[in-house]
């Protein structure tokens, strides 16, 4: 009898760590559920898709350790499929479009201007080509917005600093965004700084691979295709992200070459102000080119800039202030 009852009660004594051990097992498996859950939850909010343009760079604020948004410059993100190559072929409705160059070099200085200061050169020449061929000459009036834009061709060094990185810097302090137009011999021999350019939250775009004195559209049809082709694929090369922007070199262009580029899908961006400061040994006066940028402001203003330009570098942050004073803001080009 009494070895039955020890028997008994090892028996009972093994139901429990039986039991035990179901429960740990529970326990564990519960845990991995959650967390394959919780991995399922990450991985959905990661990009699945190809790369696109950063909205904007965080900077961090060493005070107090947290992410500080509004100091930095915010851009849409650009698509990767508005620009189209692949199986693309000229259009009959395009070959015998307008050949007769057009140049706005300096048209919209001492011209007609409205009640908001807008040149109206700029404004008839929007009116005629904008919509039509997916172009932007001047934004809207009573708008309060201006565009800020730079064209660059080759890089300029003030003690061994790049003007680009100073322009990025005040941009940045700012909260200025801006597109950088580079042709082919800026990519080809500073493709860092276009990625560069794109890290730092603003936009890189296209001034055409070649930057021939009387414009690309003096070129057959053909070799333009080819020219917006090879400056495009340079710049997704080097930056990973699709340039969606386009500038005419020089601004010289025809109503052909626009229908052409629009057609492939970018956006045409010319300007509604601009000076003479890309001659680096010919540099305009400082006070002086500071006092025309601000009495030319305007609404819906575009302004084309080049990074070269140690004048232009020199007023650029008190430029944004007395835009600001006068009511307005600094956007992206729609």
């Amino acid at each position: 009898m009494a070895n039955k009852r020890r028997r008994k009660k090892r028996k009972n004594y093994s139901s429990y760590i039986i039991l035990a051990v179901l429960i740990v097992l529970i326990i564990g498996l519960i845990c991995v559920v959650v967390n394959m859950i919780g991995d399922n939850k990450k991985d959905n909010g990661k990009e699945t898709t190809g790369k696109v343009q950063q909205e904007s760079t965080n900077k961090i604020d060493d005070k107090n350790n947290k992410v500080n948004e509004s100091t930095q410059p915010t851009t849409p993100a650009v698509t990767q499929d508005r620009v189209h190559f692949e199986n693309f072929t000229i259009p009959d409705s395009i070959v015998g479009l307008d050949t007769e160059i057009i140049s706005l070099g300096y048209s919209q200085k001492d011209c007609d201007r409205d009640e908001y200061n807008r040149p109206k050169v700029i404004e008839n020449i929007e009116e005629k080509y904008g919509k039509k061929y997916n172009a932007i000459y001047i934004g809207e009036e009573n708008s309060k917005k201006i565009y800020l834009t730079f064209t660059m061709g080759y890089e300029n060094y003030n003690d061994g600093v790049p003007n680009t990185d100073v322009v990025m810097d005040i941009l940045k302090e700012k909260n200025v965004p801006a597109i950088f137009f580079v042709d082919g011999g800026y990519v080809r021999n500073y493709a860092d700084m276009c990625k560069k350019i794109v890290d730092n939250g603003f936009v890189v775009g296209c001034h055409g691979w070649d930057h021939p004195a009387e414009g690309v559209a003096t070129y057959s049809l053909d070799k333009q295709l080819e020219d917006a082709k090879k400056i495009y694929e340079a710049i997704y090369a080097a930056t990973g992200v699709e340039p969606y922007y386009y500038r005419f070199g020089s601004g010289i262009w025809n109503e052909r070459a626009l229908a052409l580029l629009s057609e492939l899908g970018f956006r045409n961006v010319f300007y509604s102000f601009t000076y003479f400061d890309y001659d680096i040994n010919n540099q305009p006066d400082v006070a002086d080119s500071l006092q025309s940028m601000i009495d030319n402001i305007h609404d819906g203003e575009i302004i084309y800039l080049h990074t070269v330009s140690n004048t232009s570098v020199a007023i650029l942050s008190d430029f944004i202030d007395a835009a600001r004073a006068k009511g307005y803001e600094f956007e992206l080009v729609p």
